[in-house]
């Protein structure tokens, strides 16, 4: 996205979408959003509208959420209530500390930890390494109420 702006003329925003020769098929959903999980399940991102509505989409799935806005925050929240999380739904780019460095210091406080990162900007190569040191899964940002679904029933055997 590009934007120009002189004052008393006026302001144009230029948005470059990236082309794609694949035909997209409509096809009809048939699966179903959960409505009936529980759970407790700490949303990590600095975006509050994701926040807002990600918190809003798992509790009507059933479930209790926690929420952080960094990865300082997830740690302090995590520590507290490790015994209480389920799992972990955590932004990768953030201010303070980033979803890899509060991977890591999560997994050192309880190893057995769920953890998937949701991103909009992550690289393959950053998901690796996350993956051979236990990171449950990846949704890429934004995300659905279908995706969201799928990934918590694999994630976490609902």
């Amino acid at each position: 996205i590009t934007v120009y702006s002189e004052v008393g003329k006026g302001t144009a925003f230029h948005i470059y979408l990236p082309l794609s020769e694949e035909i997209v098929k409509n096809e009809t959903i048939t699966e179903k959003v959960l409505t009936e999980a529980s759970g407790q399940i700490l949303l990590v991102d600095d975006e509050e509208l994701i926040r807002i509505t990600g918190k809003h989409i798992l509790e009507e799935m059933g479930f209790n959420v926690f929420i952080a806005e960094n990865g300082e925050e997830a740690i302090k929240l995590f520590t507290e209530k490790k015994n209480k999380i389920d799992l972990v739904i955590m932004d990768m780019i953030m201010p303070k500390m980033n979803g890899s460095d509060a991977f890591y210091l999560m997994k050192k406080i309880d190893p057995k930890c769920k953890i998937v990162i949701s991103s909009g900007f992550t690289k393959d190569e950053n998901l690796n390494e996350l993956r051979k040191n236990g990171l449950a899964g990846f949704i890429p940002k934004p995300f659905s109420s279908i995706e969201l679904t799928r990934l918590l029933k694999d994630v976490m055997d609902i």
